[in-house]
């Protein structure tokens, strides 16, 4: 390969990966929404045995612990909705830069909207093929435009 190919070939990796960020930042929400909500279920009162359980707290009580811990967890969980809600900004404006506006559509759906191939398809009225090939052509673009702006540092 060449060296022009091979500039091309990262550049469009970069972009795969910038245009991935929502649904990574996603995936680590959802993973902490679950973490919060099994330790919140730990904080569900018990029934009492009176015969068996303490009525009273003792000091090695872990609630305290539990509850700090899913107040870390919620902190963490808005600081990334609100880097996503900035991230979703940032790549809309990207996908902005495109000329076709079918490649947008397909890109914004796939991307912003996080909908599967199959139903930006059925969305779109187009074949699965067609939307796959709208969706590569608008990856392609993409790059090439954020090559020529010189945005690469922006990915």
């Amino acid at each position: 390969m060449d060296r022009e190919t091979t500039e091309t070939n990262e550049v469009i990796t970069l972009v795969y990966e910038y245009l991935g960020r929502i649904r990574s930042l996603e995936r680590q929400i959802t993973r902490l929404q679950l973490q919060r909500d099994e330790l919140q279920s730990c904080l569900l009162p018990k029934a009492i045995r009176y015969d068996q359980d303490k009525v009273q707290s003792s000091p090695e009580d872990a609630m305290g612990e539990t509850a700090a811990a899913v107040l870390d967890l919620d902190r963490k969980i808005e600081v990334l909705k609100r880097e996503k809600a900035q991230l979703i900004q940032e790549i809309s404006k990207t996908i902005e830069m495109l000329d076709d506006e079918m490649e947008k559509l397909v890109l914004t759906a796939y991307y912003i909207c996080r909908m599967p191939i199959r139903k930006v398809s059925d969305r779109i009225h187009y074949s699965r093929s067609q939307t796959y090939r709208l969706y590569r052509s608008g990856i392609m673009h993409l790059s090439e435009k954020m090559r020529q702006m010189g945005q690469t540092h922006v990915i």
